[in-house]
């Protein structure tokens, strides 16, 4: 998810000749759970949102 930014800064680069090639590091996002999200324990949501934080802020390292 999320993706849409990082296509959209891509090709505004290669539109300006500035296309960097190699990998490109974004961001992403956690999709939603529609029509399960009643089956979902609090406690899970809870921590899938303390971990997105910390993979938004850094606190939480990739290796990239």
């Amino acid at each position: 998810k999320l993706i849409t930014p990082g296509v959209f800064d891509l090709i505004k680069a290669s539109n300006a000749g500035e296309f960097p090639g190699g990998n490109y590091f974004g961001t992403t996002g956690l999709a939603p759970f529609h029509d399960f999200a009643d089956s979902v324990p609090q406690e899970v949501k809870d921590k899938l949102a303390e971990i997105d934080a910390g993979l938004q802020d850094g606190s939480i390292s990739t290796g990239y």
